[in-house]
């Protein structure tokens, strides 16, 4: 019987964090996101913690929706910058860039702009057909969705507190994806590569979410899987 492995990836501070769920867990630190995608597992579907698709004016419908359903946590869901700030340059033209595309549009955040390198780094190889494979997920979605699915509370604490934490490793517990640690993650990074596995698993039973999906001028579907 063949294995379908699937994978969650979260962005950390030595690349990319990720976790693979087949006929056990897997879960290992790799530098760029063409490792990702050469991952010798061959997962069916990797489900990402980063934005796909970036608007020509600032703002997406599917950030919106998302938001909607983390009450209290809205703030866990960043808006990427329009197109035409992508490369822009330091965090004061990147802002300038994206006020520019349209009356009243507004700078990014600096959490947003930390995390532009990473963002160029999907941005340059995506594709409508890769997209098929690899799918905008959000860790909060996902693990708001599990907790209400177990009577818990929806609302998890902050991931970096020892009670969001152990809150956390409770719900994969639950799920059977408790990830094996691994050099070079946090154990917030780990756990939200980890429970991105259960939304790959739903894109691939059929089972997920899709939070709106309107297309980027390249064709790339602007969209939230939980």
């Amino acid at each position: 019987m063949v294995t379908v492995w699937v994978a969650g990836v979260d962005g950390c501070r030595n690349g990319w964090c990720v976790v693979l769920a087949g006929d056990e867990l897997r879960s290992r630190v790799v530098a760029t996101f063409a490792e990702v995608l050469a991952l010798p597992e061959k997962p069916r579907v990797i489900a990402i913690d980063m934005p796909i698709g970036l608007p020509r004016v600032p703002g997406r419908a599917a950030d919106v929706l998302a938001r909607r359903l983390l009450p209290g946590r809205a703030s866990t869901i960043f808006s990427p910058p329009a197109r035409a700030a992508l490369d822009a340059g330091d965090y004061a033209a990147t802002c300038a860039a994206n006020r520019a595309t349209a009356p009243g549009a507004p700078a990014i955040s600096i959490q947003a702009f930390n995390l532009l390198p990473k963002l160029r780094e999907i941005d340059a190889v995506m594709t409508p057909t890769l997209q098929r494979r690899v799918r905008e997920a959000h860790p909060e979605l996902a693990f708001a969705e599990v907790a209400r699915a177990g009577g818990t509370l929806r609302m998890l604490a902050n991931k970096k507190t020892r009670p969001g934490q152990r809150a956390r490793k409770r719900l994969l517990g639950s799920l059977g994806l408790v990830p094996p640690p691994v050099r070079g993650a946090a154990l917030d990074d780990l756990f939200d590569a980890a429970i991105l596995c259960w939304t790959a698993r739903r894109i691939v039973e059929g089972t997920a979410r899709v939070l709106a999906g309107d297309c980027d001028e390249r064709g790339l579907r602007m969209e939230v899987v939980t």
